[in-house]
């Protein structure tokens, strides 16, 4: 692509997150690309390219990485440090998309939405998440305790009347209806439930029930397009990383760490 300034750009998006997953919250998950494939998607294009008869030095290359930053991985004597940490100190990626905090961005845009920014700026911050998955639950509430955010277990005996609802199943299909279902046998308002999916096609499913859907493709694709203007309109891939990292550190409530702990 062609920059506003003149400059040509070819930008490399490399896919890390989990197949079927809307959001990766898994204690090992099996990521579809890693950072070392993607090195060597790399070098096979630039290479493509120039057998093409395009000299590499009349473009730029711009690598773009969806991932999740916080897993955890030890140095040979055992120091530990983040896919993100290690993105960083061998310059792997030129941008790295963490790929939980933009659907915990929108998550916590709707949670505002349903009861208030106010309410979440006191203090009175919760949801349910129904899931069946022990792991999903369990991850999803430590991402949200960073936030502030308590996580009720939908079989807990004292949740709070009226608490926006997240549903999220191993598959797509099962989520939307699941919610659905809950909507028609009155456990929950139609406008306070929201699924989490990972395809467009899921994605509309959703709405078409008048459901609110957090999905996975759409936010992705969303910043792919943003990353791609920015590019264009001439601004540095160290400063989109920068802009990237200080949108999801501060989402308008208390700030996540990229640590696992």
């Amino acid at each position: 692509m062609k920059t506003e300034d003149g400059r040509q750009i070819m930008m490399i998006i490399g896919d890390g997150s989990v197949y079927e997953e809307a959001l990766d919250l898994r204690d090992q998950p099996q990521q579809d690309l890693t950072i070392e494939e993607l090195q060597l998607a790399k070098k096979n294009l630039v290479n493509r390219a120039s057998q093409c008869h395009i000299k590499p030095d009349t473009f730029e290359t711009v690598t773009v990485y969806f991932g999740n930053a916080r897993l955890l991985n030890e140095s040979p004597s055992g120091i530990p440090f983040t896919a993100r940490q290690y993105a960083d100190k061998y310059k792997t990626v030129d941008i790295w998309v963490d790929t939980r905090s933009p659907i915990i961005e929108e998550t916590i845009e709707w949670l505002k939405s349903r009861i208030g920014a106010d309410n979440l700026q006191e203090g009175r911050r919760a949801l349910v998440f129904d899931t069946t998955n022990k792991e999903y639950f369990k991850n999803f509430s430590k991402m949200m305790k960073d936030y502030g955010v308590f996580v009720y277990d939908p079989f807990d005996q004292d949740i709070p009347q009226g608490l926006p609802v997240i549903v999220y199943e191993e598959q797509s299909a099962y989520t939307i209806q699941k919610a659905d279902d809950m909507v028609n046998n009155h456990q929950v308002e139609r406008e306070n439930v929201a699924t989490l999916t990972d395809t467009i096609f899921a994605y509309e499913d959703s709405l078409k029930r008048g459901i609110k859907s957090i999905c996975s493709a759409k936010i992705y694709r969303d910043v792919i397009y943003q990353i791609r203007d920015a590019l264009i309109s001439g601004v540095s891939a160290e400063k989109i990383q920068a802009d990237l990292d200080n949108r999801w550190n501060s989402p308008g409530l208390s700030t996540p760490t990229y640590e696992v702990t």
